[in-house]
């Protein structure tokens, strides 16, 4: 366990904020209005020297309720999976490669989505940041009121999908936070970060692993007119790649979905009740896409305004580590219909898991006991993998604050 020495931090919206109760038996529903601190992300930048050879370093690291870590520009990690406000985790990651002699720069992206839902523990008004780094077994940088601090204004909430799962984001790149991560990026203008006066976090290290991530090439594309139809050959769980050539205030809507329609077209409105539509809006000269939060897809619908090129165009897929390890019965190996089976189940079991199980990626994303005990035994058989299960245990007894029967649904 480790113990510490940073500080929650947050900003000036938050910082004052009393968390509040979100929990309730399913059938005794409590009315809590979630009209403000929406969508809110959160950047955190800290310049820092290091001035011995870099032998280990690691970071220490959580956030409500989610973050994404840069290092000198580099992505390093993104967490913690959900979990409950008094064990609440945090990530211990590797950080030694990413550190050098000399001028460093950390970078954090974090996201308080201010809703109640299925997904996590949010519109509790918790938001924050910890952070300790460590270098050759000492922490040389704590989270504290050094940090800058500003709210990404690139991303604006458009509707919500599923029950009220997640946001839409109309993500425009001409915002003047996009670049935060770089090490030369000017956050002269920048507040400093707030200590969380009401924060009651009790930390505990995550069990479970960590995301392992993999880029994902189109399997097929088909231009009409100005559309570009993509295909990546699977559905998958993750974020759209792109990287768009064209003017000043270009919007570049693109639709994502999990099937066709009999035109072709690709079908945005899910039937899991999930419009994955979202304008893209471009700075002069190139424009990279970078949305937050993830979808579950196969296709992408892409309408270019005129004038516009793509120059790079791919899935960053993410899912739980997974290593198959069960064969099938030698028996059976030569039935072509058991085998093609298999390899659905198992495709689903890899690339459907996350940092918990969850029923569906996209209308609920919710870590329920009952789905779980299937999923997390399969993962389990599949794999020898058993921390899913173990996470899947501990976090249903830890559910027993709310009722004694436990609930449903955990982490929410």
């Amino acid at each position: 366990m480790h113990q510490f020495i940073g500080k929650w931090i947050t900003d000036r919206e938050f910082y004052r904020l009393t968390p509040r109760n979100v929990f309730h038996k399913q059938l005794q529903p409590v009315e809590l209005p979630c009209t403000e601190h929406l969508d809110r992300h959160v950047l955190f930048r800290r310049r820092f020297s290091v001035t011995e050879h870099v032998k280990t370093a690691r970071v220490y690291i959580s956030a409500d309720d989610y973050y994404k870590l840069y290092i000198n520009g580099r992505f390093v990690a993104q967490g913690p999976a959900p979990s409950y406000h008094f064990q609440y985790h945090y990530n211990v990651i590797d950080v030694t490669d990413f550190l050098q002699e000399g001028n460093n720069t950390v970078a954090v992206h974090t996201l308080y989505q201010g809703l109640i839902n299925r997904v996590w523990q949010s519109g509790d008004l918790r938001h924050g940041m910890i952070l300790d780094l460590e270098l050759n077994g000492a922490v040389i940088l704590t989270s504290d009121e050094s940090f800058k601090t500003a709210p990404h204004t690139g991303y604006r909430a458009e509707s919500t999908v599923g029950y009220k799962t997640q946001f839409m984001e109309s993500y425009d790149a001409s915002a003047p936070e996009v670049g935060f991560e770089a090490p030369d990026f000017d956050d002269a203008d920048w507040s400093y970060a707030k200590l969380h006066q009401c924060d009651d976090h009790i930390l505990a290290p995550q069990q479970s692993a960590m995301l392992t991530f993999e880029e994902i090439l189109p399997q097929k594309t088909e231009w009409q007119e100005n559309r570009l139809t993509v295909d990546f050959g699977s559905n998958y769980v993750g974020y759209l790649c792109l990287s768009v050539k064209g003017r000043a205030g270009d919007i570049v809507t693109i639709r994502c979905g999990q099937e066709l329609e009999t035109d072709g077209r690709v079908r945005y409105q899910l039937r899991a009740n999930c419009c994955y539509e979202e304008p893209f809006i471009l700075r002069e000269g190139e424009s990279v896409l970078d949305q937050f939060d993830y979808k579950s897809f196969r296709y992408a619908e892409l309408t270019l305004p005129e004038g516009c090129e793509i120059t790079k165009l791919s899935m960053m897929v993410r899912h739980y580590p997974f290593h198959l390890q069960a064969k099938i019965n030698p028996t059976y190996e030569g039935n072509e219909s058991l085998r093609r089976i298999f390899a659905l189940c198992t495709h689903t079991q890899e690339y459907g898991v996350q940092e918990v199980i969850q029923d569906c990626m996209e209308r609920e994303k919710g870590f329920y006991l009952g789905d779980g005990c299937y999923t997390a035994l399969t993962h389990l058989i599949l794999t020898g993998d058993d921390s899913m299960v173990r996470k899947l245990i501990d976090d249903a007894l830890a559910s027993a604050f709310v009722t004694e029967g436990l609930v449903t649904c955990l982490d929410c």
